[in-house]
């Protein structure tokens, strides 16, 4: 009879005398981490979006105000009100728009606090506008170390 000389599909690959040595790496890890960060980035900006669809009085991305004290505890209520799904997503937009950097400069200047309807509810106390100030240069603080290290 005739010898099979069909070739043979194999899952795995062959390698090609690839040799590694420690310390080195084929891929830097920081191109990894630039498109996921992107891609949070992404996400958290749609979370934002919602936000502020939702609530357009107490949230705006552009011209932010300082939110009243406890309004997480309203939001909450009003999301269980109006039967939205995302209740927790929601907290964490919230989260994501007190820590953003136009928020915490306006918190530093002080002024009126509003709630979730747009109406003033409150002022931002000196002891809140000292503990934003000193936010803003941390977070200033780490920009100018990581612009150093990179």
């Amino acid at each position: 009879m005739t010898e099979n000389t069909r070739t043979v599909l194999r899952l795995k690959r062959a390698t090609v005398n690839k040799v590694t040595t420690p310390g080195h790496f084929t891929a830097k890890p920081s191109q990894a981490t630039d498109k996921t960060g992107n891609k949070q980035h992404r996400k958290n900006r749609k979370k934002l979006d919602r936000l502020v669809l939702l609530w357009p009085d107490a949230f705006n991305l552009e011209n932010p105000r300082p939110l009243a004290i406890g309004v997480d505890k309203a939001l909450a209520a009003d999301i269980e009100c109006r039967q939205l799904s995302g209740a927790g997503s929601l907290r964490f937009s919230l989260g994501l728009y007190v820590h953003r950097s136009a928020y915490i400069k306006v918190l530093a200047a002080g002024g009126q606090r509003y709630d979730l309807n747009g109406k003033p509810q409150g002022e931002v106390t000196a002891e809140q506008q000292e503990r934003a100030r000193a936010q803003r240069k941390q977070k200033t603080a780490l920009r100018t170390e990581d612009a150093k290290c990179a």
